[in-house]
């Protein structure tokens, strides 16, 4: 799956409505993930119209079928592959190295 501007786009605005944060740079990637995961958990329902939009540009169906799909099936299906979860781990992937740079760089 290709990912067009459009879509990276929506992607860029749902990561910022659910406020990711890298609390813990040098944490393990485990700690890093959970830590995003309960980012996630918490704010999604502050972005139920942007993570629709997402999940129906990954699934080819309308945002308000998006909603009825189940979660944990389409990441399995999806994070072994090329396209959109990839696109958007890397997204994450540069939040949390913007992050280790400004917390890196000393105040005056």
């Amino acid at each position: 799956m290709k990912v067009t501007t459009r879509q990276a786009l929506k992607i860029s605005k749902l990561i910022k409505k659910l406020n990711l944060k890298v609390t813990n740079p040098n944490g393990t990637q485990n700690e890093i993930g959970s830590d995003m995961i309960l980012q996630i958990v918490s704010n999604i329902g502050d972005a139920e119209q942007e993570v629709a939009e997402v999940i129906s540009i990954i699934t080819g169906t309308s945002p308000e079928e998006a909603l009825d799909i189940d979660l944990i099936e389409l990441f399995e299906k999806e994070k072994g592959e090329n396209g959109i979860i990839s696109f958007f781990m890397s997204a994450v992937k540069h939040r949390m190295n913007e992050s280790s740079s400004s917390s890196a760089e000393p105040t005056t």
